[in-house]
């Protein structure tokens, strides 16, 4: 009888560490811009890629995209395979040229931390808002990163947006040290959206982030993922267990 027990529990333990092998697999493999690309393609939010036409491609080197909620806040989505130390950003533009511009940045520093920003374009110049400024310009925002994708979320409520229809302006580019600050480099790849964007309601995001600071990292996913099929090997081993 024990050495029955014994055998039950070795084949179980083998088991559960093939299923945790086969589940941080699939978890590797996984793009967490497949859900972001899939709200584009159903019409869910106004998306816009650098270089285009990389949405429709599923390609982008930066992937935005702009809704309008139920509750009149606006929320932006940045997305991109950024490196430390770079940064992306949406102009919100009255046109497709620098100038007169809103700009909400997504960075990534030097020891892989990402953070939210604003500055504004004058002329051919970009002004960086203070950190207070840009706090108190935006309602909630939200950082999620995975498998070397790094994505922000703004939440802007309508009445600070302060446009209905805009073109899109996405740069992307380097992050320098000065003093003891980050400051950005001119941007590497830049691109205007050919369409001009409307700001419009659509249902709700299949998977809400919480409208405040948040942080998700990789390893606290596939966590998430496997924790279920693992409870259940340690649940069936014991009843087994017990009943041998």
């Amino acid at each position: 009888m024990k050495q029955t027990r014994m055998a039950v529990v070795q084949c179980l333990t083998i088991l559960m560490f093939a299923i945790l092998i086969e589940s941080q697999s699939v978890i590797d493999s996984q793009n967490p811009q497949d859900l972001l690309y899939k709200r584009c393609a159903d019409g869910l939010a106004e998306c816009r890629g650098l270089p285009p036409p990389c949405v429709e491609r599923k390609s982008c080197e930066l992937l935005a995209l702009i809704n309008l909620d139920a509750e009149n806040v606006v929320e932006l989505t940045l997305s991109a395979n950024m490196k430390n130390g770079e940064w992306s950003a949406l102009g919100v533009s009255e046109d497709d040229h620098m100038g007169n511009d809103t700009v909400y940045e997504c960075w990534l520093d030097k020891n892989g931390q990402a953070s939210i920003h604003m500055s504004s374009n004058i002329g051919h110049t970009n002004q960086p808002w203070s950190q207070m400024n840009a706090n108190a310009h935006v309602q909630g925002q939200g950082v999620e990163s995975q498998n070397g994708i790094t994505t922000c979320h703004i939440y802007v409520p309508q009445s600070r947006f302060n446009r209905t229809q805009f073109v899109a302006l996405l740069a992307r580019g380097r992050l320098y040290e000065s003093g003891l600050s980050l400051k950005k480099q001119v941007h590497d790849i830049k691109t205007a959206s050919p369409e001009t964007a409307r700001l419009s309601k659509r249902m709700p995001s299949p998977v809400e982030v919480p409208k405040s600071t948040v942080s998700v990292s990789s390893a606290s996913s596939s966590y998430i993922q496997f924790f279920h099929p693992l409870s259940i090997i340690i649940g069936l081993s014991s009843a087994i267990y017990i009943l041998l």
